[in-house]
């Protein structure tokens, strides 16, 4: 498990003075919500950062980066230099940011040394207290990279600055969604789930309430002072953003997608999920929050027995539509009312009996109806009678906007923005909006993007990382996922251009998402209009096929992942063309195949025996092409190869179909127990064999023993096997501590740390040691 910190003091200290004023004014901006100006360096007057209000009043906040002085001095500095300033100046507040540290003694004597200027010890901002409040904004530590230097955790952060930043966003959000969250009986069910398992996964229908929900749980757990991470791609997000010495919270909102068949897409992501939720459960200070649909939780289980096997129920809360209780449904009414700057007018028509009654009793009450009815019908009026047409059309609420209020560039840009799952930087959905525009023959004028973006922002699209409508790393998305649904039903319902927006299609993200939106079926199991385009889908999974990032692990993508899932695809929309465009990659016979893990190439063969488009002819033609790159030539392989390749290889055939893969396995097995027990014989034919010291030789007998586990050995073998067992599980009880460093370890020398403290004839030793065990200065 990886060893991270936090950043310390000792990173704020690394700042000179400039960059510490700098740091300061970013940090008291937000604690004060107020700007402050900063001055070039020269002298101050006792002021380094201040704020004057159209009334005269003045805030200022003074740095005083002591890095050797101490503290003692700063308190004499301060009554004697400062004291005799701040009379003169008589700032309405004052502010002091040390680079010292202040006990409870010292703020008390700096109140007393400042009084009346300083209001509060509260005011008096320490080391300790400075590095508290910049661990609750690291969007602020991003923008100083001399922060980055030694602090792990924050570098960690500049490395995955879009899951830092999109968390800070939605910690932004909490204080909103909270006016209006009712708790349910649900939550106190998911709270206790969280706290018996660590783990908890919210289920129920669009628009229930289970992203509310889950940014509460979060904020319950941020008000404990757990570092909230948003998870929002895959798990690798988590993984990447985890630390050791942290307490976080991690919140995966639609972690399966937002359609039936997005969740097929990410290989191995099923397994991943499964381990992670292990790790979660099994290391305090962490707790995992997810959400999903129903309905496609239950279709992944069905697709993926692990996340059925793995036993999720016990982690699930299903958050149901009976489970609102009419005294529930109106809270939540009223706290969406309470919320929102309504006339008095409409506030009483509300209120009315008849009116509220029909509302809570509705059968399509829905708390995020609710939410966008409300937060639109407040500008026009007439909320009651909105409220009412909208529960009873679902749909009307958006389709009114879109088909009555918006300009076409304005239409084009939301239809542009659906065929991205995760939203779209700014630069490149003005890219594919130009592209779409030009494919319709329509005013490309750039001016029209960027008053679409004006027109929309805050109604249908939120426009993440800041509101600077002109910078290019801005994400757009929906403001609302039922506006996403409301698009996705567009074009489903032929009312989009689907043969211009299709070739518009420049990413593989896009081109997958497309996928999995064709593949949606309505209640009678008819699918969409969408679907009708899937040769159009097809030719933008080929197109992109190169864009997609390979990765160096087995649980990233590679090429032979990549064709398996295009021929998923294939088959999904019945594409020949795509089917076609897998087998002639794989007659190329080109480099990456020969790369890819084995266990990726045994999962395309699968796919390719299963396949309806492939003739089986060919089919078989390409099975043995891929066979043979996962075995090769067995008995020359048995010779020449890593011990781990053979059994890689192995692993990748065992379960795979076909006389021709059962063939290969059986002449691959033959050849690895020869190779297997002619190892054992040379190395363990006497007492006094065995692998010495080499870690990688004890892995290697470790695996061959379990090789040779379901054989039947005799004679000299069967010693020999017995021999290096009884080594093995010795070798094992020493914890994996190679014996000529078993004396180094005894000595207690933290030979593993820094050991600047001691003497330099000591760590001369302790080098020579370890060189002479490993060989090399280098090893």
């Amino acid at each position: 498990m990886r060893q991270t910190r936090q950043m310390d003091a000792s990173d704020i200290v690394r700042l000179d003075g400039q960059g510490f004023e700098a740091l300061c004014r970013d940090l008291f901006e937000d604690i004060l919500g107020l700007p402050l100006e900063i001055f070039a360096a020269g002298k101050d007057h006792g002021i380094d950062l201040r704020h004057v209000a159209d009334d005269g009043t003045m805030s200022v906040v003074q740095c005083k980066h002591w890095v050797r002085s101490g503290r003692p001095a700063l308190l004499k500095h301060m009554r004697t230099v400062e004291r005799p300033k701040l009379d003169v100046m008589r700032p309405t507040r004052y502010l002091l940011a040390s680079t010292v540290e202040l006990t409870v003694d010292a703020k008390n004597s700096l109140c007393r040394d400042l009084a009346p200027h300083v209001r509060s010890p509260s005011d008096l901002y320490g080391i300790e207290q400075i590095e508290a409040e910049l661990k609750k904004r690291p969007t602020i530590v991003v923008r100083h990279h001399r922060l980055w230097l030694s602090g792990t955790a924050v570098l960690q952060g500049v490395l995955h600055k879009n899951t830092v930043v999109r968390s800070s966003d939605l910690l932004d959000g909490f204080v909103e969604c909270a006016r209006t969250f009712v708790p349910t009986p649900a939550y106190d069910l998911a709270k206790s789930v969280l706290e018996t398992v660590s783990v908890c996964l919210l289920s129920g229908i669009p628009g229930i309430g289970k992203t509310t929900m889950a940014k509460m749980l979060a904020k319950s757990y941020v008000d404990e002072g757990y570092q909230l991470v948003e998870v929002s791609e895959d798990v690798k997000e988590l993984d990447n953003a985890w630390l050791d010495d942290t307490k976080q919270v991690f919140y995966y909102d639609d972690f399966l997608g937002q359609t039936a068949l997005e969740h097929m897409f990410n290989k191995n992501e099923d397994s991943r999920l499964i381990k992670v939720i292990g790790r979660i459960r099994n290391t305090s200070g962490k707790k995992l929050i997810l959400t999903t649909r129903e309905y496609i939780l239950a279709q992944a289980k069905q697709r993926y027995p692990k996340l059925d096997d793995e036993q999720l129920d016990p982690l699930t809360c299903v958050i149901e539509l009976q489970n609102l209780t009419r005294e529930t449904r109106a809270k939540i009414l009223y706290r969406h009312v309470e919320s929102l700057d309504l006339c008095d007018d409409d506030r009483r028509k509300i209120a009315e009996p008849r009116t509220w009654t029909q509302l809570i009793h509705h059968p399509n009450f829905n708390p995020r109806q609710i939410t966008s009815t409300l937060r639109l019908a407040a500008r026009s009026g007439r909320v009651a009678e909105e409220l009412l047409r909208n529960l009873d059309n679902p749909e009307r609420i958006w389709a009114h906007i879109v088909e009555e209020d918006l300009d076409d560039a304005a239409v084009h840009l939301l239809e542009v923005l659906a065929t991205f799952r995760f939203g779209a930087l700014s630069e490149h959905l003005y890219e594919v909006w130009l592209d779409y525009r030009s494919r319709l023959s329509v005013d490309l004028d750039p001016r029209l993007f960027y008053r679409a973006l004006r027109t929309l922002q805050g109604t249908l699209i939120t426009i993440g990382f800041g509101n600077d409508l002109f910078h290019n790393d801005r994400i757009i998305d929906f403001h609302n996922p039922s506006v996403g649904d409301y698009l996705q039903a567009r074009m489903n319902g032929n009312l989009v251009r689907l043969p211009e927006l299709l070739a518009s299609v420049n990413t593989a993200g896009q081109a997958m998402h497309m996928v999995s939106l064709a593949s949606q079926f309505d209640e009678n199991g008819e699918a969409g209009h969408l679907y009708r385009h899937s040769a159009a889908i097809a030719q933008a999974v080929i197109r992109t096929f190169e864009e997609v990032e390979t990765g160096e692990s087995e649980e990233d993508d590679s090429w032979a992942a990549n064709l398996t899932r295009a021929l998923s695809v294939a088959e999904n929309l019945q594409s020949p063309d795509l089917a076609n465009f897998v087998v002639g990659r794989i007659e190329q016979n080109p480099t990456e195949m020969r790369e890819s893990y084995f266990a990726h190439l045994a999962d395309l063969v699968e796919q390719i025996h299963e396949s309806t488009l492939i003739p089986k002819e060919i089919s078989r033609r390409l099975i043995v092409k891929l066979l043979g790159t996962i075995s090769g030539d067995p008995v020359a392989q048995s010779d020449t190869e890593e011990w781990t390749t053979l059994v890689e290889a192995h692993a990748a055939l065992q379960f795979l179909p076909g006389a021709e893969a059962s063939k290969r396995l059986a002449a691959l097995r033959a050849a690895m127990f020869e190779r297997a027990e002619k190892e054992l014989n040379t190395y363990w034919s006497t007492d006094d064999g065995g692998c010495g010291d080499d870690d990688w030789s004890w892995m290697q007998t470790k695996s061959m023993l379990d090789f040779l586990e379901t054989v039947s050995l005799t004679g000299e073998a069967k010693i020999a096997y017995e021999r290096a067992k009884t080594a093995s599980k010795e070798y094992d009880d020493s914890d994996y501590v190679p014996a000529p460093l078993q004396p180094l370890i005894r000595t207690e020398l933290p030979i593993f740390e820094p050991v600047r403290d001691y003497p330099v004839d000591k760590v001369e030793q302790i080098r020579k040691r370890l060189v002479d065990t490993v060989g090399s200065d280098d090893q």
